[in-house]
């Protein structure tokens, strides 16, 4: 099987067929497509945005670190005084109850809601108030004590200092405990080490004063005389109620309540639903009434009209004759005779149906009204529903009467026996609280005779000769706010930014591999890595198939037209004119191709090849690249030219040129020309460039050549940068 190239020499190699076909974008992709779980962010993802806003996270690492200084600068020595206190759990905690039963109700607690309590008490008003007036507001907080705002506002007054006092105190004073512990640590700051060990030591004397206040015990020794009266009393109550349910014959009062209510509520129910049918029956009743009155005896069933005959052979004959007149006319000229002899048969042929044309009939038909049975029948099922329904409603009236003299029977029942069950839940209440704090009372009177037993302090206030500073700490939380405020920063404005820095982003914003990328936009490429990067384009575009044969056409599009761009489709056009042999054309429609021309040379020592093309072309210097000269001037970038000429203009290039490098216009998406011509190459080529190309514009573009049913290979990232130094960035 041979299967040549006509525009490849013969030592040209021979690449792997690979055959292209047209995919379209997937549903989601675009500029706010998620991301696959082929684009998943990685490190270098992650670091190009931090290293692409440096300056705002420099800022922000800056404003932190003066902050952090600031508030360092200001930082005070503060020494710390603590305590230490053992709870014990006894009859002298703060959640032991009066035993005797005179007190508050009785609650059971473990032996942590104990500690919980003691802390409670230390935290009340009382003690702080107690404490800070002992150590006196002026030498426990000196700056709330004098002017403010650097004398402009006057001193606090007294009332309004210990206010003051007392709500800055009450937030540096710390009351804790470990969880399962029953120690009580008390600690307070202050820049001076006397005051805070003499304002622990006060906290510490408020609290025991409190305590003893709180825990003074009443005698309860009337306990047995009042047990005694709510025997009797209960006894009493017994009696009348068993009394009461014989009389009015009631057995549970709440249930005979219960079933006598939804008896009421159900008789009224149907009440008020016989009633509103019985209103609905008469209303029904009138309108069929009024409606069987208006009724017609005779009422029309159809009326037929038609002008129409049977199967009109003339008819048939002018319309194909007029068909066939359409089709000559598209293919002759005007003056073909055969037209006037089609003309002729025509006007017989209408001649011929003026001649048939007949009357219209009419046809009618008379029947008596259905509607006259249904409105009968409709008004005698009324009349009869409409009787039985009066007679449920009497029944039910009867029945509402029976069960109104009921509940005023149970009504006055449950009035007596409502206060005897009341007065007995209350008495027996009270009789079991009095039984069971009996014995507890005698004990009590016995074991209370120190109000602090349960209370030892492990450690008396005591502060560090070493005060502790804040300084270095508020620093480092400066820098760090800084560093999370500009990673902040960072993120925000990657998610806000509309244009691309790196190829990654479009890869997974327009689902298109990356073809190549160059770092730079001169107007020559020089470098060795832009080299490979056209070696390697170049022998990806040899690997492809369309249809079964060589790729022969390439539109290239962008968005922008920065100088390097044309570079890249010259050094494109000579790589493949040199390295595999095939003769390539370079069609710039956004120029006339003197900057091609011109860059790329004309050839030495003869004039150019004469080469009958269906555009005008030039030769260069490189053997076998050509440049079309004033292309935008040509059928392909004339936007009134038929789709057909185009193509037939494309095919002839094709077989002059192994391969048509066309370069599409400025207008980009918007451009006529770009959609039509991305339909009828072999493949798209997108050219982005970084910083420059915005997203938006670059999916409006694809989605252009996907409308137009073009097939997009990939793109070409134009003068990318390396924000990332080398060394972290080949190591992430």
């Amino acid at each position: 099987m041979k299967d040549l190239n006509p525009h490849l020499g013969p030592g040209a190699p021979r690449p792997v067929q690979r055959e292209f076909r047209r995919i379209p974008l997937r549903a989601g992709t675009g500029p706010d497509a998620e991301r696959s779980p082929l684009h998943r962010l990685s490190w270098r993802d992650l670091m190009v945005p931090l290293f692409y806003y440096r300056r705002t996270l420099l800022g922000c690492v800056m404003a932190g670190f003066v902050v952090g200084g600031a508030l360092a600068i200001m930082a005070r020595t503060q020494f710390l005084a603590d305590t230490l206190m053992l709870v014990l759990i006894g009859p002298e905690s703060a959640a032991a109850q009066d035993a005797s039963g005179a007190g508050t109700a009785l609650v059971s607690v473990d032996g942590l809601k104990v500690v919980q309590s003691e802390i409670q008490i230390i935290q009340t008003d009382q003690v702080i108030r107690a404490a800070a007036q002992q150590i006196g507001p002026a030498i426990l907080y000196p700056a709330l004590a004098g002017p403010r705002l650097f004398g402009l506002i006057r001193a606090r007054d007294e009332r309004e200092l210990l206010g003051a006092v007392l709500e800055k105190f009450r937030a540096d004073l710390r009351v804790e405990n470990d969880a399962g512990s029953n120690l009580i640590r008390i600690s307070f700051p202050h820049p001076d080490r006397d005051v805070a060990i003499r304002t622990v030591q006060a906290v510490l004397g408020a609290y025991l004063a409190k305590r003893r206040e709180i825990y003074a015990s009443t005698n309860s020794s009337f306990l047995e005389q009042q047990i005694a009266r709510y025997q009797k009393h209960l006894d009493q109550l017994k009696a009348e109620i068993e009394s009461l349910g014989v009389r009015y014959d009631v057995l549970d009062i709440a249930q005979d309540i219960l079933l006598v209510g939804n008896r009421l509520d159900s008789i009224m129910q149907r009440q008020n639903q016989v009633r509103e049918r019985i209103a609905a029956v008469q209303t029904e009743v009138v309108a069929v009434r009024i409606n069987l009155a208006n009724q017609r005896e005779i009422v029309l069933d159809y009326r037929e009209r038609s002008t129409t005959t049977g199967n009109d052979e003339a008819r048939n004959t002018l319309v194909r004759l007029q068909q066939q007149r359409t089709h000559f006319v598209s293919a002759y000229s005007a003056s073909w005779a055969g037209l006037d002899e089609i003309d002729r048969k025509i006007e017989v042929v209408r001649a011929q149906i003026s001649a048939n044309n007949q009357r219209p009939y009419t046809a009618e038909r008379m029947v008596r009204n259905p509607a006259i049975n249904v409105l009968d029948n409709r008004l005698a099922s009324l009349e009869v529903e409409e009787k039985a329904l009066v007679h449920q409603l009497e029944e039910l009236v009867d029945q509402s009467h029976q069960a109104d003299q009921r509940a005023k029977t149970l009504r006055e029942a449950d009035g007596q026996l409502h206060a005897l069950i009341l007065a007995r839940e209350v008495t027996e209440s009270a009789y079991r609280q009095l039984s069971a704090r009996q014995p507890g009372a005698v004990f009590q009177d016995k074991v209370v005779e120190e109000r602090n037993a349960n209370l030892h302090v492990v450690q008396p206030p005591t502060s560090p000769i070493l005060g502790r500073s804040l300084a270095v700490a508020y620093l480092f939380a400066g820098v760090f706010v800084g560093l999370l405020l500009g990673v902040a920063s960072s993120v925000i404005a990657s998610m806000l930014r509309h244009i691309y820095i790196t190829p990654t982003e479009v890869e997974r914003d327009l689902a298109l591999p990356s073809l190549g990328t160059f770092d730079q936009t001169g107007s020559e490429v020089d470098s060795l890595s832009q080299q490979n990067e056209i070696a390697a384009l170049s022998a990806l575009l040899q690997d492809i198939t369309v249809g079964g044969r060589w790729l022969s056409s390439l539109l290239v599009v962008g968005a922008t037209a920065p100088p390097g761009n044309a570079a890249v489709i010259r050094a494109l056009g000579a790589e493949l004119a040199t390295a595999y042999d095939r003769r390539t054309l370079i069609v710039d429609l956004q120029g006339d191709g003197q900057s091609h021309a011109l860059a790329l040379g004309q050839p030495q020592g003869y004039p150019a090849p004469s080469l009958q093309s269906p555009i005008p072309v030039a030769a260069t210097r490189v053997a076998g690249l050509w440049v079309a000269v004033r292309p935008t001037q040509s059928i392909l970038g004339d936007h009134h030219a038929p789709r057909s000429q185009v193509r037939a203009t494309l095919d002839k290039l094709r077989q002059q040129f192994g391969m048509l490098l066309i370069i599409g216009g400025e207008d980009g998406a918007e451009d006529h020309g770009l959609r039509r011509l991305a339909g009828l190459v072999d493949g798209n080529m997108l050219v982005l460039q970084a910083e420059q190309t915005r997203t938006e514009e670059a999916a409006r573009l694809c989605s252009t050549i996907l409308a137009a049913g073009g097939n997009t290979l990939g793109f070409l990232f134009m003068g990318r940068r390396y924000y990332v130094p080398g060394w972290l960035y080949r190591r992430l």
